[in-house]
């Protein structure tokens, strides 16, 4: 017989602060009080809703006093925030990908505070898990070793003056340049001379922006394509990737016509294979 007076919390393996389960409901508590608000007043701003979202956070803390510190430490932040983020995944029901390549994705942006961060958890968290969803998917097709090699040697270049950059010969590189404080995104096989060049505007975060167009870029590259012995499951992949992506609101991806390209290209040669080759 069921005791009702016990409360099933769920286990989780590999956090490294104490409550942090706690602290997930807490967060989620945030987001459905912001949330109600942005309803309410649809002429509030996305800054003005983290703002408040922070300050209820700092309030409401189950660290009281010290979530002050841990904001205030780089280190202790890494460490709250891999716990905060690997209780999203769950939340998300993204149990494949690794909380490391999730943590590097959302802090890698050396433009991006801390409020910016969390802001993916407190009010972005609806497109957050879309994200990670694309990329699980995606790393279902090419291997958990293959994404995590081509994704954790990319990183943002910075730009001086009387600098060329060289692009990668596959993906995109996403440039900080230092004097403006802005973003560059060179093209594969391309050259950047002059800070003008390949200006790069992003609602959202950039090195977000540029994963999502780096992922395209893997999907569609001929090392994985010639890697694929079922045709169907690449459809599949293409054709989950696409809709996720199009769900986006913040990040426009301009390089997806491209994979849809390739996704049209696939089903018309699936129509002309026998179904036993298609599958092959």
């Amino acid at each position: 017989m069921m005791n009702r007076d016990v409360i099933e919390i769920p286990l989780f393996f590999n956090l490294r602060f104490p409550c942090a389960t706690t602290e997930y409901g807490i967060i989620r508590q945030i987001r459905d009080t912001t949330m109600k608000r942005s309803q309410d007043d649809e002429r509030i701003q996305s800054d003005e809703l983290a703002n408040q979202a922070m300050k209820q956070l700092t309030d409401k803390s189950i660290y009281k006093e010290n979530i002050k510190l841990i904001f205030n430490s780089s280190d202790l932040f890494t460490h709250y925030y891999h716990d905060q983020v690997a209780l999203a995944q769950d939340e998300a029901k993204v149990y494949q990908l690794p909380t490391s390549f999730v943590q590097r994705l959302l802090t890698l942006n050396p433009t991006r505070s801390i409020t910016n961060q969390l802001q993916h958890l407190l009010i972005d968290h609806v497109e957050l898990f879309e994200i990670l969803r694309i990329f699980e998917i995606s790393m279902q097709l090419v291997g958990e070793d293959t994404l995590l090699n081509a994704f954790n040697e990319r990183s943002i270049q910075n730009y001086t003056s009387d600098q060329s950059i060289i692009g990668h010969h596959i993906f995109y590189t996403l440039v900080l340049i230092e004097e403006s404080n802005s973003f560059a995104l060179i093209p594969p096989n391309a050259t950047m001379a002059n800070e003008d060049e390949f200006t790069f505007e992003c609602n959202g975060d950039p090195w977000i922006e540029t994963n999502l167009m780096n992922l395209i870029e893997l999907l569609v590259s001929p090392t994985i394509i010639s890697s694929i012995n079922n045709i169907e499951q690449l459809i599949n992949c293409y054709n989950r990737v696409i809709q996720s992506i199009l769900s986006l609101n913040t990040y426009t991806v301009d390089n997806l016509e491209k994979l849809r390209s390739f996704a049209s290209l696939v089903r018309c040669i699936t129509a002309l294979l026998p179904a036993e080759q298609a599958k092959k």
